[in-house]
């Protein structure tokens, strides 16, 4: 691990600490508004985020922009943060920025070692693995794993 990769895993550390069994706030600390806040801090780089109080009110600018990927792939370009094309068995790096693909939906989050990915879950954080593929199989049964649906270089 490189000395970047580790600071920012430190901090990334801390960051779960910090959202610990806490509830969202809808445009203050939900899945969107904590890894542009991310950027912000290791950037310096502010983002022009819509504005939003609720779940309703995320999904309703969600679903104009045409997708989660869609609101922030215009964003992200007026702040200069490239999109990242991952070939297979490629990782994002530690501290990049993306959208992944659950059984919840499309959510936004930060990236950690490996192929690891942190969100703002309704209560506290989540980390969990992700795949490049959907579907999986396990033994009999087809698992639907998380998908990477776009990554930025932070």
């Amino acid at each position: 691990m490189t000395p970047i990769e580790r600071e920012r895993s430190e901090r990334l550390r801390a960051l779960a600490e910090s959202l610990k069994g806490k509830p969202v706030e809808y445009g203050v600390d939900d899945c969107s508004i904590v890894p542009a806040q991310w950027v912000a801090d290791i950037t310096g780089k502010e983002f022009d985020w819509p504005v939003y109080s609720s779940r309703e009110e995320a999904e309703r600018i969600i679903e104009e922009a045409g997708g989660l990927v869609n609101v922030w792939s215009g964003i992200a370009r007026k702040i200069g943060l490239e999109p990242v094309y991952l070939a297979p068995g490629q990782v994002p790096a530690v501290g990049d920025v993306g959208i992944i693909e659950t059984s919840q939906g499309p959510v936004g989050g930060i990236f950690l070692f490996g192929a690891t990915f942190l969100w703002r879950a309704e209560r506290g954080v989540r980390v969990i693995g992700v795949r490049s593929h959907l579907l999986r199989r396990e033994g009999d049964a087809v698992v639907r794993k998380p998908l990477i649906l776009k990554v930025w270089r932070v």
